[in-house]
């Protein structure tokens, strides 16, 4: 009898081994899986080379961008009020994978008499289009003065 009882309990147990071993598999898998969509789902952007010219009604803004994706975007905010939302650039890249950019804005007179200082916002977007790896650019008004 008791060489039956040790038997079924030595099957138990091997039984809810591999089921374990079973269960760890599956959860690597799992998290291998996951991290892999993560990583397709993970755009980077980096600037460089920010240029900011303000004359008389035109912001000019200049630099370089390296990114995975073949286009960037920018907003334009001042305090609350979006005046320009989620416009696309789309970038032509060096060998280095560097592409110049430049964006041109109007200034009004409601814009210049305005307290709250203009920023520009250049980030780029994920496969899911979330905004990734914002660059906040402020725009000095002062020299219209």
């Amino acid at each position: 009898m008791r060489k039956w009882a040790f038997i079924a309990f030595a099957a138990i147990v091997l039984t809810a081994c591999s089921n374990a071993d079973e269960s760890v598999e599956e959860k690597e898998t799992d998290n291998a899986q996951n991290q892999n969509e993560q990583a397709e789902d993970t755009t980077t952007v980096t600037f460089r080379k920010m240029d900011v010219t303000v004359e008389e009604d035109t912001i000019q803004l200049s630099g370089e961008a390296q990114t995975d994706a073949n286009n960037i975007y920018f907003t334009f905010k001042q305090g609350d009020n979006v005046l320009v939302d989620d416009n696309q650039i789309e970038l032509e890249k060096n060998e280095q994978g560097w592409a110049s950019f430049s964006i041109g804005l109007e200034l009004n007179e409601k814009i210049k008499n305005t307290e709250e200082v203009p920023i520009v916002i250049l980030y780029g977007k994920n496969d899911s289009g979330e905004k990734m790896d914002k660059n906040h650019v402020p725009v000095d008004l002062s020299s219209l003065e």
